[in-house]
């Protein structure tokens, strides 16, 4: 029940290679990793843009708006061509309540009362309990 089993689960559930390792992701996409294990949002397209709304209020970094511009223009305007498991990149968005599901991310990442982006070692809290972690940084439960 730890951030940090929570971290291994996430990566083995979706066969990743583990930071740190050849051919795995660099650091801020690994930071990212933890933001998305606290915040509970998948990673297909949907989940990404819920990732990136959610950061950019969880944070001070100004770069996390262009993150979060950045993404919707991947998986919305189909910036990338590129097609991933077999499915081109766009229109993510439209899924059933996508855009409440944006909103919902953005509420969500205002109420939370810690930095997620600057000045945070994931690390330093990978052994605590996830939902006590939950609890202190006020993350809001994710809607069903």
């Amino acid at each position: 029940g730890s951030l940090g089993r929570g971290l291994w689960d996430f990566y083995k559930k979706r066969n990743y290679i583990f930071p740190g390792m050849i051919g795995s992701i660099n650091e801020a996409v690994a930071h990212h990793d933890w933001i998305h294990v606290l915040a509970e949002y998948d990673t297909n397209g949907i989940g990404e843009m819920e990732v990136a709304a959610f950061s950019t209020m969880a944070t001070q970094s100004e770069s996390a708006v262009m993150n979060f511009l950045g993404t919707l223009s991947i998986y919305q305007g189909a910036l990338l061509k590129t097609i991933v498991a077999g499915t081109p990149l766009g229109h993510d968005l439209e899924v059933i309540n996508g855009p409440e599901r944006i909103a919902i991310a953005l509420q969500r990442g205002k109420e939370v009362s810690i930095d997620l982006v600057l000045g945070i070692n994931f690390f330093d809290y990978a052994h605590e309990p996830l939902e006590e972690l939950r609890k202190r940084w006020n993350i809001p439960a994710k809607p069903a």
